[in-house]
């Protein structure tokens, strides 16, 4: 008897674990959650010295995403159905949109918005859920690349991707392979490449302290504030604040001041740094190039004066130890 009422008290209990997962399987499948993003509120946008440069203010500065192009300011909104509950994905919903909205740099007033998934069609199954669109510039045009995901309860982490290539106006887009991607990564990163290190003679280090006295951060091709607080950035006192007063009275809402991409070259970016950020009056900042052998301290003047340093003072190459090649070799293999 007592073996019998064990018997039935586990087939209650199997019962009881199967029902269960049947109901939260059921109740999950029919349940939709979406995934949200807003835009950033884009404040100011402003053309800088002949149309070269782009001051982007924002109302926050850690809203969403915003990628910094040639001829386009973008941001995004979406409301994405979160398909991984799902046993199989399900089309796009009339509901469902990804939203991506393009300012033009020459007049923030002249906005471009388009729905991403309804460019890509009725049928297209796939979303951006884990990812962001990245920058790209060609033949003069803002374009975006994007991976989609087509995400369900059997694959969760994104496996089978789509790759599409929009134009920031939304006028074209189209599939990518994966090859044709990384050849966009190479390409990207060549935009702003450095001929020369400015790290030689301590050059890099002290432009970097200078800017750091008014709460600003540089990168290859933009300014920023420094460890992401633009309400402390002060350029009072500056040849940057004589020269674009209008600029100024929005400083603390600064996101990027940055050198358009086909416009971009490493001489005017150097010396542009080191005079807008220079105090009143005075050309340039106070740039020492030190000699790493001697310690013999030059004056710098311009990236001219820089370059021609450099060039008389060549870096010392020294074979790595047999400790230094073991580490890089454990890095790699």
């Amino acid at each position: 008897m007592r073996n019998k009422n064990k018997a039935r008290l586990i087939i209650f209990l199997i019962m009881l674990v199967v029902g269960s997962i049947i109901f939260f399987k059921y109740k999950n499948s029919s349940e939709k959650i979406y995934r949200n993003e807003t835009p950033s509120k884009i404040r100011e946008i402003k053309l800088l010295d002949n149309d070269k440069f782009v001051f982007v203010a924002v109302d926050n500065y850690f809203d969403d995403v915003i990628l910094f192009g040639q001829n386009y300011i973008t941001t995004f909104s979406s409301h994405t159905l979160d398909t991984t509950n799902f046993e199989k994905t399900p089309p796009i919903g009339s509901e469902e949109y990804f939203q991506i909205i393009s300012y033009s740099v020459h007049d923030k007033e002249k906005i471009v918005k388009f729905n991403l998934y309804e460019l890509l069609g009725k049928n297209n199954l796939y979303r951006s859920v884990h990812n962001f669109p990245y920058r790209y510039l060609q033949n003069d045009d803002d374009y975006l690349t994007l991976d989609l995901e087509k995400l369900n309860m059997y694959d969760i982490t994104g496996h089978d991707i789509r790759s599409v290539l929009v134009s920031a106006s939304g006028e074209k887009y189209k599939d990518i392979s994966k090859s044709e991607m990384e050849k966009i990564d190479k390409e990207q990163r060549l935009y702003f490449s450095q001929k020369y290190d400015w790290d030689r003679g301590g050059i890099s280090e002290q432009i970097d302290d200078n800017l750091a006295k008014y709460h600003l951060s540089r990168s290859k091709n933009f300014i920023s504030p420094m460890n992401d607080e633009p309400s402390k950035i002060n350029v009072s006192g500056t040849n940057f604040a004589k020269l674009f007063p209008e600029v100024e009275k929005n400083i603390n809402y600064l996101n990027r001041i940055y050198f358009r991409p086909k416009q971009y070259n490493e001489r005017e970016w150097f010396d542009k740094i080191i005079h807008w950020f220079a105090p009143e009056g005075q050309e340039v900042m106070e740039l020492y190039a030190t000699d790493e052998t001697t310690g013999e301290k030059t004056q710098i003047h311009s990236y001219d004066e820089f370059v021609t340093w450099i060039k008389a003072h060549p870096k010392n190459y020294s074979p790595p130890n047999q400790i230094q090649v073991f580490a890089y070799q454990s890095l790699y293999f």
